[in-house]
């Protein structure tokens, strides 16, 4: 994935994640737990591909 591609997925997951909104979208705590996972494996892989 390219690198821009990649930061920008991280960005709008992060945001989504850490909002204080995310208890209001109605999303159940599997799907907030898959949010978070799919955010913290796009770190990683950041990590590992460019620092």
């Amino acid at each position: 994935m390219e690198k821009s591609l990649l930061l920008a997925r991280i960005s709008k997951l992060a945001a989504l994640a850490h909002s204080e909104d995310l208890n209001q979208y109605s999303l159940s705590e599997q799907a907030i737990n898959e949010i978070k996972a799919t955010l913290e494996s796009l770190t990683e892989q950041y990590v590992e591909t460019y620092c």
